[in-house]
């Protein structure tokens, strides 16, 4: 019994001990980063690896939304510095997860181009040859 009793005031003492203090949730943004690996792909890229200086577009968008209602960020541009790490060309534009725990898609490409119209990527494959 006594056994039962100290359990309950260690319950007690714990609950009382909260101080019920609201995380601040700005403070809780969390910059996205991308690691990229390439496999067993034919690219421009040397050895199947990034070349330091290339770019990437990045789009984000409400889960289960299409990119033109539910976009969050457009065409987000990332460089690469080293290896497989890409980081944003600009420090102000760094894609930030949500803080609210709201689910997100990322949209991704290579090569980056600045200039997209409708969400469409221009590809030109009239020379199909290797």
């Amino acid at each position: 019994m006594k056994g039962k009793n100290g359990i309950i005031l260690l319950m007690a003492i714990c609950c009382a001990s909260c101080e019920g203090d609201k995380i601040d949730q700005s403070l809780e943004k969390t910059q996205f980063h991308i690691n990229a690996l390439i496999s067993k792909s034919e690219t421009k890229m040397t050895d199947d690896t990034w070349i330091n200086g290339d770019a990437i577009g990045i789009y984000t968008k409400k889960s289960e939304e299409t990119l033109s209602s539910g976009g969050l960020k457009s065409n987000v541009k990332y460089i690469n510095g080293n290896g497989a790490t890409f980081l944003p060309a600009k420090e102000g534009e760094a894609i930030q997860l949500p803080s609210e725990g709201d689910n997100i898609d990322f949209i991704g490409y290579y090569p980056y181009q600045e200039k997209i119209d409708d969400f469409s990527y221009a590809v030109d494959v009239s020379n199909q040859t290797n």
